[in-house]
């Protein structure tokens, strides 16, 4: 009699998978995930970017707004920049700041803010402010919920024409 030699390996159903099989999954998932970290890197930047310029247009229009009451800009009387968001720890300066902030009715918005604001009278006429980011490598004492290294190099700028401007990245442009 010719028998048919079975081997029960082969024909046994395996349902696991090989190394490789998982493997080759891990590295699908990996490519997906760093796809989507790049693309929720690049939202959340451009989120805080808008953020930065609506308190630009924000500090824009109330100095305007002082302006059109009173002939002049209030940094133009008193020659002294006006600094959004922070506390610089000298106290003569942070009153004056302050008396400066009531003077054109600044209110500051709810929230954490991760840039500061600085308005300068420009020597031509007119008031520039520009937005900081807070960064840990800088020289003020930022609280640790306000700081954020990744916008690090990225400057915001409102002109006279409330046009906003971000110099960054090796780039200028207009927001």
């Amino acid at each position: 009699m010719i028998g048919v030699y079975r081997n029960k390996s082969i024909s046994k159903n395996n349902a696991g998978l090989t190394l490789i099989e998982l493997m080759i999954v891990v590295v699908i998932i990996g490519i997906l995930a760093g796809l989507a970290y790049t693309r929720y890197s690049r939202v959340v930047r451009e989120a805080k970017l808008r953020e930065a310029a609506i308190m630009l247009a924000y500090l824009y229009d109330i100095q305007y707004l002082y302006y059109v009451e009173h002939g002049t800009f209030v940094n133009e009387i008193y020659w002294w920049p006006i600094v959004f968001d922070l506390e610089t720890g000298y106290g003569w300066f942070d009153e004056k700041n302050r008396e400066l902030q009531r003077k054109v009715s600044y209110e500051p918005p709810g929230g954490t803010s991760h840039f500061y604001y600085v308005s300068y009278y420009a020597a031509g006429g007119g008031c520039v402010t520009y937005a900081y980011p807070k960064l840990s490598t800088s020289s003020w004492d930022f609280p640790e919920d306000q700081i954020d290294d990744s916008m690090a190099g990225i400057t915001l700028v409102v002109d006279n024409d409330r046009r906003i401007y971000v110099y960054g990245d090796g780039h200028f442009k207009e927001l």
